[in-house]
């Protein structure tokens, strides 16, 4: 990876941090029977960076790999994909369509370019969720990376 791309995955993870505090539609308070033990839903991570403010680790994920989705983020998270992320995002059957879909709002994968990302995620894009907001149940199509930087205090 290089140093430009580091530092603009970085630099953009932190503007998503700052700007998206506060905000979340779909933020639900629950028991601890249902929240997330490890990111990425038990695809392979590494721990790189623990200490009482932050964790970062990189999360590989396998073609064919499906996460349950529904657990609750213990913690606010920056999510960076490393590699272009080609996965499937499977609804609920009778949720309701995302409204937000293709808009900017505060919990958009935003692309290196500024772009708001829909369908594959190019290799540097970012997104921030809130914590207590739920994974979603997906499928990966293509093996890709993520680091996940959760911000715990």
């Amino acid at each position: 990876m290089s140093k430009k791309f580091a530092a603009a995955v970085f630099a953009t993870a932190a503007i998503g941090v700052v700007s998206g505090f506060g905000y979340c539609q779909h933020v639900e308070a629950a028991d601890a029977a249902d929240l997330e033990t490890q990111v990425g839903g038990g695809a392979p991570t590494k721990v790189l960076i623990e200490n009482e403010r932050v964790r970062i680790s990189l999360t590989s994920y396998p073609q064919g790999f499906k996460r349950d989705g529904g657990q609750r983020r213990q913690y606010d998270q920056v999510i960076v994909w490393v590699d272009e992320g080609d996965y499937t995002v499977v609804r609920p059957a009778g949720a309701p369509p995302n409204p937000n879909a293709g808009a900017r709002g505060p919990e958009s994968a935003i692309a290196l370019d500024g772009s708001v990302v829909t369908g594959k995620h190019p290799q540097g894009t970012v997104v921030w969720h809130p914590k207590n907001s739920r994974t979603p149940k997906m499928v990966v199509n293509k093996p890709y990376r993520q680091f996940y930087i959760e911000i715990k205090s």
